[in-house]
């Protein structure tokens, strides 16, 4: 419910520019033409009504709508993202953060790695602060929608979403909706209990039904709406008004009406969705009035005007279901009436143009490229790592990264050796966990680096879809941006962002097998106690789909729900959805910082992690892929 209500919300943010457009235009067309059709002014209502039902976002180069606000962005929800607020950045709070689930143990108390070794409990382990670090690609991409905004917006915005994010928002929402769905049927109840003592008659082959316990003539139904009379009705009046609601049912008024109120009804807390439905219901019978007008002729104006005065009804509730002949802006109509013309072709061709530009102009949000990286000169593969086919040294630089990336993995010391500048080895190794002797000096076999558990071994590829254990997000001028998946034996994965800047290597150092370009510097920071959302957002910045992290797509999955229903002491927090998301998402359990929400359907549940830092939240879905009692886990 939660995920529904904040797709509602992100449309009705949207829709407020087309609304307010179709407003502004329906005013300037009256204004300045006298005899705008109104059925074209019912199309801009139905345009409206298109947009709001749609759940999808429609992208156009020619949108003028603006650049979404970070509120708007971070209500998009999409099954293959997090929800993240544009103003994102990676912060330096998960610096220097200990890996509390680093320790690897089995089911029965042992842990090996990948290769067999005993291992490591790396608590307490150096771990060196990332410098200059870049912004992670998606976050980048919710900033690029995001218009400048003054601290003490942000702070309102920040506020705002954080109270739409409580459940209790969803339920509100929810509760406004029932009771305006309830008033429809109740109202549909009254009217079809006031009508069910009618008699039948007919005039001019228009059949109808006379009615004593009705104040205004009316059509209602919906499959085969038929045409109600109150007996006060006159027989001078008594054409006009079967006109009309015959130019009513031939429109498909009816139905128009009931769709405009359930759009409403969805929409209840917008009030340009309120003034939309007003002036739809107003607009609607203001184009049947200029129907009948134009069917009977111009001689009709009076005798059609006083039928609609003499049938006036004082009601001042909007009517959800019946269309009524006299209920709505009766002097707006009469004036109308009375001073109607046949269109001129200039109106006619000032009201199509202006439903085709609010169609491509306001219907439609602004034309981007999220998967893009680096301002256009990278671009994801669908494998998930870079491509490039501008020049061939950018292309050399990226197959020098995945050496880089693949040796580091490997724990290969030898080839990281070669690819680091001799003023960065010492730096490296002794960062690493590895000698601290003179790392320029030491021969291969006395070189090494890292510890055994959690790491990101890239001992062949993970699971069906061949999975890295890596992933280079980004290289641009010399900096380059890498992702690992670091494993522990439980089957655990975490998190590793690698800053690493290179250059290409100077001809003193260079070598007939040697790279072409060396490592200069490099910082991890790792994301095993997540508490904020910039912090997710480096982490998962294409979601997890995929990725080592994906368990429902790799064999870790099931061997962690085997080992968990062997050992389900151990393994509790694997089969409650919230607890499941922040253990196989490393997300911290301090719930001082980071509350959860979650609501569950079945053997699917959303969990909605609230970020008190900042306010900002992420929804994460999670699954339950192995029965009713398996374990959960997420999928992104």
């Amino acid at each position: 419910m939660t995920a529904i209500f904040f797709t509602v919300l992100r449309i009705s943010f949207i829709a407020s520019y087309l609304i307010a457009a179709a407003i502004l235009v329906r005013f300037l067309l009256g204004a300045l033409f006298k005899n705008v059709p109104k059925n074209a002014i019912c199309l801009l209502w139905l345009i409206v009504g298109l947009r709001l039902a749609c759940p999808v976002i429609i992208e156009s180069p020619f949108s003028l709508v603006p650049g979404q606000s970070a509120l708007s962005a971070a209500l998009l929800l999409d099954n293959n993202h997090a929800a993240l607020p544009a103003n994102a950045a990676p912060t330096n709070q998960e610096q220097g953060a200990q890996d509390t689930r680093g320790q690897a143990q089995n089911v029965n108390g042992q842990a090996q790695n990948a290769n067999g070794q005993d291992a490591e409990n790396i608590r307490g382990q150096k771990r060196p602060a990332q410098k200059n670090a870049t912004e992670n690609t998606f976050a980048n991409t919710l900033e690029s929608q995001s218009a400048p905004r003054s601290q003490s917006s942000a702070i309102i915005e920040r506020d705002f979403l954080q109270a739409l994010r409580n459940p209790l928002s969803a339920r509100i929402w929810c509760a406004g909706m029932s009771l305006m769905c309830a008033y429809l049927l109740f109202s549909m109840y009254r009217i079809k209990k006031n009508v069910a003592v009618s008699v039948p008659d007919e005039w001019n082959g228009i059949r109808f039904y006379r009615c004593e316990t009705i104040a205004t003539p009316f059509l209602f139904g919906i499959v085969a709406p038929k045409i109600y009379v109150p007996y006060t009705v006159s027989q001078p009046e008594l054409p006009y008004v079967l006109m009309h609601e015959k130019a009513h049912r031939r429109r498909y008024d009816h139905l128009a009406k009931i769709a405009g109120y359930t759009l409403l009804s969805i929409y209840w807390f917008h009030p340009l969705v309120w003034a939309a439905y007003i002036l739809l219901c107003r607009d609607i019978e203001l184009a049947c009035d200029e129907k009948v007008v134009k069917d009977v002729g111009m001689d009709c104006k009076q005798a059609y005007s006083k039928a609609l005065l003499a049938c006036c009804s004082n009601k001042k509730a909007i009517a959800t279901c019946p269309v009524a002949f006299a209920e709505i802006g009766v002097k707006k109509r009469v004036n109308n009436i009375l001073q109607y013309k046949k269109p001129s072709l200039r109106a006619v061709l000032a009201a199509a143009a202006a439903c085709i530009a609010i169609s491509v102009c306001f219907a439609t949000e602004t034309k981007r490229d999220p998967g893009r990286l680096n301002a256009g000169t990278m671009q994801k593969t669908d494998a998930g790592r870079l491509s490039h086919s501008e020049t061939p040294d950018d292309t050399r630089a990226i197959d020098f990264l995945e050496q880089w990336a693949s040796a580091y993995c490997s724990r290969d010391a030898d080839a990281v050796a070669q690819m680091l500048r001799s003023d960065a080895k010492k730096a490296f190794f002794s960062d690493t966990g590895g000698a601290d002797d003179d790392a320029n000096h030491m021969d291969a076999a006395s070189r090494s680096f890292g510890w055994s558990s959690p790491w990101p071994w890239a001992a062949g590829t993970i699971g069906k879809d061949n999975m890295p254990n890596y992933n280079v997000l980004s290289a641009k001028d010399g900096t380059a941006e890498i992702l690992y998946y670091a494993w522990t034996s439980d089957p655990h994965v975490t998190v590793w962002r690698q800053s690493v800047c290179y250059e290409p290597a100077g001809k003193e150092e260079r070598q007939p097998d040697s790279p072409p370009f060396l490592i200069t510097k490099s910082s991890i920071r790792y994301f095993d106690q997540i508490a904020d959302t910039a912090a997710f957002a480096s982490a998962y910045p294409h979601g997890i789909r995929k990725t080592p992290i994906d368990y429902t797509a790799n064999a870790a999955g099931k061997a962690l729900n085997r080992n968990a229903k062997q050992n389900r002491k151990l393994y509790k927090k694997l089969f409650r959805p919230a607890s499941a998301a922040r253990f196989l998402l490393n997300i911290t359990t301090d719930t001082s910082k980071v509350s959860a929400s979650t609501t569950v359907a079945g053997s699917q549940a959303t969990v909605t992690f609230t970020f008190q830092k900042d306010g900002s939240a992420v929804t994460v879905n999670m699954l339950r892929p192995y029965g009713k009692k398996g374990i959960w886990l997420p999928q992104f």
